[in-house]
């Protein structure tokens, strides 16, 4: 019983993925072969996803490999089941398209090899390789559509303001197993509280709509938002809209942009806050509120967060007081 609980609540912290995996095996003794496939096995986050994609084609250039990206056979969280901008490749949705080859010839052929994650540390960003990432990250590999889209949303509504970026993670966060606690909404506000000042706007990018709602009735008309869905559950869980799995995808990388022009960023060090400042021009001045780690334990990990959230710091509830 405990066994079928634990994989229960395992298997519904996860998104549900629209689009199956097709069976494609690597091709073991074919070293000599140039053609590198980047796909990833497991689901994962817009900017988990692209920072490890990054991490291979750097490896991938340095290999002189001739690069692609399979989120078809290998479909991500933000995979529908038809075609979008032409292509059922969903790096294909928002991204650069690194081959003119067909795909599918190279299978057949048997003529690739996959990307490893176990040979390959993209845990980090090594120094010597922060110039090029960023590069890679900057240099048209988002669609001109998107980045116009933010770029038309900033000249409209930060204008000659100070903007304070505030990235609130909530929803499947709190309850993640082993992943960085959220923030509270008692100590984003108490932060800003002490630092925003007359003509300062606060961009605020959150999934959750309860939390939307707690900014929108303190700040009001200070508050700035790119129109995003929100829920109060799982916003994967949901198909409110048609192309919705593409929206999301959408919706985060249009955020992730507009947080790189901020000039205060408050987070809590997620890889949506981190991709925004490897994108950002200018050096952003950051407040990172670390609450610490979930439990590994699945049980524990869906309640732990919430009695933190209401106990006294001094009876191991989270810090109020942040240094910015």
């Amino acid at each position: 019983m405990i066994n079928f609980l634990r994989k229960y609540l395992f298997e519904n912290s996860k998104p549900k993925i629209l689009v199956k995996h097709k069976r494609i095996l690597p091709i073991k003794n074919r070293l000599k072969k140039k053609n590198y496939i980047i796909k990833r096995n497991r689901w994962h986050g817009m900017f988990s996803n692209l920072h490890y994609i990054i991490k291979h084609i750097i490896y991938a250039k340095k290999k002189n490999y001739s690069i692609f990206v399979d989120m078809e056979n290998f479909p991500t969280i933000y995979n529908e089941r038809i075609k979008v901008n032409k292509t059922y490749n969903a790096w294909g949705y928002y991204f650069k398209k690194y081959y003119k080859k067909n795909l599918n010839n190279i299978y057949k052929k048997k003529n690739y090899k996959f990307s490893d994650e176990t040979s390959l540390d993209t845990s980090k960003i090594n120094s010597q390789e922060y110039k090029e990432y960023k590069n890679i990250l900057s240099n048209s590999l988002i669609n001109k559509s998107i980045i116009k889209k933010a770029t038309s949303f900033k000249k409209k509504y930060f204008k000659k303001n100070s903007i304070i970026g505030v990235h609130f993670r909530g929803s499947d966060q709190k309850r993640a197993a082993l992943h960085l606690f959220p923030p509270t909404f008692k100590q984003v506000k108490t932060i800003l509280d002490n630092i925003i000042k007359k003509n300062t706007k606060i961009f605020l990018v959150t999934e959750e709509k309860k939390t939307w709602d707690k900014f929108k009735y303190y700040y009001k008309e200070n508050l700035i938002e790119f129109n995003s869905f929100r829920y109060n559950g799982d916003i994967f869980s949901v198909y409110p809209r048609k192309l919705h799995r593409y929206f999301l995808g959408y919706e985060n990388l249009v955020n992730m942009i507009l947080l790189s022009e901020v000039d205060h960023l408050i987070h809590s060090n997620t890889n949506f806050s981190a991709m925004s400042t490897h994108y950002a021009k200018k050096k952003i001045k950051q407040t990172i509120i670390f609450n610490g780690y979930n439990s590994k334990n699945i049980f524990l990990a869906n309640i732990l967060w919430y009695f933190k959230a209401i106990l006294p710091e001094r009876f191991g509830g989270f810090k109020t007081k942040i240094k910015v």
